[in-house]
């Protein structure tokens, strides 16, 4: 397992220029610190109308550098509690939070976002970009 776990928001930082976020992908890549990535997360990147084929392909070569972090059916049913007990306009937005935040919870890694905050509906470990 590995020490965090990316979300998303690493990702868009890195790419828009963010020195901490950019800290955090050349920490993993010199092997100073270990990540993985899910694959909700490079669902969540691919899905995004702004990537260019120039940033598919320096996001795809980012993430070769990682642990993938595989879906398990139980961190899928761990998200689904989670979102359970969310209002039902809620859900749809924060599912992938919950996917990401279950998958680190059950690996036993930290989630590593922007917003640590944006997880408080989760009962995971979410550190920002100062780790």
């Amino acid at each position: 397992m590995a020490e965090l776990l990316l979300d998303a928001t690493v990702f868009e930082d890195y790419r828009a220029g963010d020195f901490k976020a950019k800290s955090v992908i050349d920490r993993a890549i010199d092997g100073a610190i270990s990540v993985s990535v899910s694959p909700v997360t490079v669902f969540q990147l691919w899905s995004d109308p702004s990537l260019d084929r120039q940033a598919e392909i320096g996001s795809a070569s980012i993430i070769s550098f990682m642990e993938q972090a595989t879906l398990s059916t139980e961190a899928a049913k761990l998200a689904g509690r989670w979102l359970a007990k969310l209002d039902p306009g809620q859900r749809a937005e924060l599912a992938p939070r919950a996917l990401v935040a279950a998958t680190a919870k059950v690996r036993g890694e930290r989630v590593c976002a922007r917003d640590p905050k944006a997880f408080g509906w989760f009962d995971a470990d979410v550190v920002g970009y100062d780790l």
